[in-house]
Parts: structure tokens; sequence; C-alpha cells
């Protein structure tokens, strides 16, 4: 395994034994829960490229595991790969904490369809911070500092030598490539604006189109770690499931180990997983859904935060025995079918759910709050239960509602004017005590009964806490019946 430094400004070189020049690279690198950052990838020759990683860039990073994605992408066919090679980053070099030795290369193979790269990785560097930890040395009372300073300072030089190598075989594929600094200056320009960067063909268009964006799911052992979970998820590149301290298998009976599963653009996959230590994480690319996820005894129990899903998801279904927490308001923006379930213990605002959100499932233990007048316009469905805290006139939910279920500590009420949505479906209202007055049954009753089209589970209950109907709507309970609407109230 690889080992960084924070605040190291360092160069990986990336070499097969074949022709890789029909394909695009792109490397990236994050630490769990952190954001990926993309190294600067140039071609070395057909056979060969460097990855540049800035100082300015590391030094951002929590120390600790750190991933570093290869991805390839086929000129012709525009498919993707990707494999995540594991590495370690280590804090900043401080006084005693000096760079003896690295393991400066290490291997990767990526699998493209039939094809197998076999990749040697080299690190080429130099440490900036070393002179100046070795500098700041107390007096050397031994030799021995002075012995440790002219190592450094020889490794230093080797490093330097090799990187000015590199650098003047860049300089000079540089006058030779084709020159695009109008893609490609506004990328760079905040990461290392005194280094001109070589484009080669095509690579300036890809970089206008990139989409990697790594996601990953941390997880921790349950019961004796036997179980296997299961986590159906979509994403819209061919991509891979990696995991780090687990396995993943072709079913959830635990056949087929395998270190990592293929993923096919906007083809929906269950990733069957356990763990093998007490903490890990599932890593991959550009995922848009999540259609559900399912534990089982024994089986691992993911950590889940609105704040670390992929940016691009634009369908949730989280349920099982998960223990999420953190604030709806951080949902990807372009989400449009929420769903929360297990022990959750999720917050926020219901007025900061993203815009575009038509399904609306949200359990658990919860302390939502807000207006339902404030709910996306475009919503259809609508269950909120746990401990919210929610208020507002039910004649102000949005106007295409068909299916209303309300629990909680909810202090909801109704005005008694409303045009309800075709094909209404169900009303189920659970209030908190001494809020939801029998006058606001009855009115809601005898506006329900101006919507004639129902459909499917065809009820409306409104007991718990709701006030007792009265015969001011006997004749709107009648005419509901008479449409074949179940009628529940106090």
């Amino acid at each position: 395994m690889i080992t960084f430094y924070k605040g190291e400004d360092f160069t990986l070189t990336f070499t097969s034994t074949q022709d890789i020049s029909g394909y695009t690279k792109s490397v990236s690198y994050f630490t769990p829960f952190g954001t990926p950052i993309l190294a600067v990838v140039t071609p070395i020759n057909n056979f060969s490229f460097s990855a540049k990683f800035a100082a300015v860039d590391t030094a951002t990073l929590k120390a600790g595991a750190l991933n570093v994605v290869v991805t390839f992408t086929d000129a012709n066919s525009n498919k993707s790969i990707s494999k995540a090679m594991p590495a370690q980053i280590l804090d900043s070099l401080v006084n005693g904490n000096i760079r003896t030795a690295d393991i400066p290369s290490t291997s990767l193979e990526i699998v493209f369809e039939q094809n197998t790269i076999a990749l040697d990785i080299n690190f080429v560097g130099l440490t900036n911070t070393q002179t100046t930890a070795v500098n700041n040395l107390p007096a050397d009372t031994n030799g021995a500092i002075a012995t440790l300073q002219n190592n450094i300072n020889t490794e230093a030089a080797t490093r330097k030598s090799a990187d000015d190598t590199l650098t003047a075989n860049l300089t000079t594929l540089t006058n030779n490539a084709e020159v695009k600094t109008n893609k490609t200056s506004d990328i760079y320009t905040n990461r290392q604006s005194t280094t001109i960067y070589p484009n080669v063909k095509g690579i300036a268009d890809y970089i206008d189109n990139f989409t990697i964006k790594p996601w990953v799911l941390s997880f921790r052992k349950n019961g004796d770690g036997t179980g296997i979970s299961t986590i159906n998820i979509t994403s819209n590149i061919d991509t891979t499931v990696t995991i780090t301290n687990g396995y993943l298998y072709t079913d959830s009976l635990g056949n087929g180990q395998t270190t990592f599963i293929n993923l096919t653009h906007n083809v929906a996959t269950n990733v069957h997983f356990k763990v093998i230590k007490n903490n890990g994480f599932i890593s991959t690319n550009n995922i848009i859904r999540i259609d559900s996820f399912t534990d089982r005894a024994n089986s691992p129990i993911p950590y889940f935060s609105p704040a670390n899903l992929p940016a691009g998801l634009t369908v949730l279904s989280w349920n099982g025995n998960n223990t999420g927490t953190g604030d709806i308001a951080n949902l990807p923006a372009g989400l449009t079918y929420f769903v929360w379930q297990g022990n959750n213990t999720g917050m926020g605002d219901i007025a900061n759910l993203p815009a575009g959100v038509t399904f609306f499932y949200w359990q658990g233990n919860n302390t939502g709050m807000g207006d339902i007048a404030n709910l996306p316009a475009g919503l259809t469905y609508f269950y909120w239960a746990g401990n919210n805290t929610g208020t507002g006139d039910i004649a102000n939910l949005p106007a295409g509602v068909t299916i209303f279920i309300w629990q909680g500590n909810n202090t909801g009420t109704f005005s008694g004017t409303r045009t309800w949505a075709q094909n209404m479906r169900k009303i189920y209202l659970r209030p908190a005590a001494g809020v939801f007055t029998s006058a606001m049954t009855d009115a809601l009753l005898i506006s329900l009964a101006t919507q004639s089209s129902w459909t499917s589970e065809k009820t409306i209950d409104l007991r718990g806490n709701c006030g007792a109907r009265t015969s001011a709507s006997n004749s709107a309970v009648a005419t509901l019946q008479s449409y074949g609407v179940t009628v529940l109230t106090n």
C-alpha cells in the first residue's frame, strides 16, 4: 500500500505493457465521506500516463484510509470502468516524524470487458516539508540528526531529479500535442496556475463532460457478522462496486464471493455484502437511484446521512435497520423520490426538501418540522410519521396529493375549503391531542365528499386524537360511502 503525507506534492506514474492510448484516463482520490479531488492526468506515451496530486489539495485530507480511483473510458464505445486502489495518508511531516521509507510502487489490474489492463504504479515526487522538518529539529548532540538530514537530502535530490526528468518529458509532449487551453485553463487555474498542462486529442472534451462522482457507503458489523445485507442501486455509467473490510457476493445466500461487482449503466443491480471487521465501506460511482436496502439477521447496518448521498441521486428508498441521521436540507437537489425508514433520527424543515420531490415517505424517530403548505408543489404522495412536529392547514397541501398520511406530534388543522385531486386514494390523520376538533373532522369529510373520483385504498381514517364527527357530516359520509370509500371516525 502506497503511503502519502498531508501537504505533499507528488506524482504517480502508471505503466502498462500494452498500448492504452485508446482510453481516456482519469484519477480521483478521497477519504471516507470526503469530497473527491480530481488529480491532473497527463499522457506520457502510448503505454503510460501520470497523475499529479497537488500539495494544496492533499493538505485538506483527513489522515487515514485513502481511496485512489482509476477510471478508463474507451474512446470508441464511451464505456467506462473504474478500479479503486487502497492507499494511506498520514499527518503532515513534523519534528521527529521523518520519512525514512515508502513503498514506492504497487500494481493494479482493470478488467475492461474481456481485456485485462495490468498497471505498474510508481511514486515520483518531492516532499516540500522534509527540509523544514529537519531544520527544525533540536541541536544535534550525537550526530544522529545530521545523518538523518543527509539521508533525507539525498532522497530529496533523487526525487527531484526524477521529477525534473518527468517535467522535461511533459514539456516535450506539450510542444507536440494539440493544445486546447481555452477549455482547460479555467479548470486548472485554481489548482496550480503556473503549470502548463498538455492536452492530447479528446482530453478537453472529456474533461468538459467529466461525470465520475465517487460515493462511499459506511456500515458497521452487526451481531456475529455472518449475515448478508442487500442494496439495490443504479448508476448512469458502466462502473464497479468495491468493498473495504468485507466481501461482495452474487446472491443473498453468500454464493459467488468476489472483490467487485459490475454495474451496467441505467440497470438496477442488487449488491450483496457483509463485513469481516467492525467497520467497512462500499465505494462506487455516479449512483442515481437507491431503490431498496434489505438487512437480515447479523447483517451489516449502514450509516446514512443526507449530506453523504451521491450528488446525482434522483431516487432514494432507504429502509431496513438503518441508523442514519442528518438534515433533509442536505438531500441531493435533483431528488424526486424520498423514502427514509428504519431507526433514523433525521431532522429538518420540510420546506427545504428538493423542489422536484413527488413522493415523500418519512418514518423512524425523525424530529422533522415545518408547515405542510411549504411542501414541493408537485407532491402526490405524503407519509410523515415519527416524532415530527409539523404544522399547517390540510387545505394548503399541494394540489396533486392523492395519499395523505400524517402521524407523530403534528398540530395540523383544516379550514374547510379545498379542491381535491382526481383518483384520491387515502386520508389518514393522527394528530397531537386537543388540536383537530370535531368541527374540523366534519369540515374535512364534507370537503372530501366533493370529489367522486377514488381508487385503490379508498379509505378515510380520522381516529386517534381527531375530534369525533357529528351529524353535520352525515350526508358527506353517505356520499363517500356511495363512492366505495371506507370512512373511519371516532
